[in-house]
């Protein structure tokens, strides 16, 4: 296993679009479900990589990604319906926001969490329809 130490700094498109769909707690707002649009998204940090190389195809047998600290991540979430206002610019938002993606990657993506991707499943022939994809965090 070679293991390589990459810093990461990465900023998306401006015709990239992601949708977060979250669930507002009864006392926020009755329990109701938010769509809301991530745009202008930036994520900074310094990567560990660990690769086991094949001597046959596909050549790389398993990907171990993860992050050494708690990255720098940044960006600008609208309301689905409209998209006019930041939402976080709304007192609470943005704190609300930093800590959950924090939380989701300091237990997911940042060291001895990772996220581990079996190249060999990923590559191998279809089965039927399906393909098979192997995608695992531990």
């Amino acid at each position: 296993m070679q293991v390589l130490e990459l810093g990461l700094n990465f900023l998306t498109a401006d015709d990239m679009i992601a949708i977060l769909a979250v669930k507002l707690r009864k006392r926020l707002g009755f329990g109701m479900w938010a769509k809301l649009h991530i745009t202008g998204m930036h994520v900074e940090g310094k990567l560990l990589i660990g690769v086991k190389f094949l001597r046959r195809w596909p050549f790389l047998g398993r990907l171990r990604i993860c992050f050494i600290e708690p990255p720098y991540f940044q960006m600008t979430v609208k309301p689905i319906f409209t998209h006019g206002l930041d939402v976080t610019v709304l007192p609470g938002i943005a704190g609300w926001l930093e800590k959950l993606l924090s939380i989701a990657f300091e237990q997911t993506l940042v060291e001895p969490n990772m996220l581990v991707v079996d190249m060999e499943k990923f590559a191998s022939p279809q089965q039927g329809n399906r393909r098979n994809i192997f995608l695992n965090a531990y």
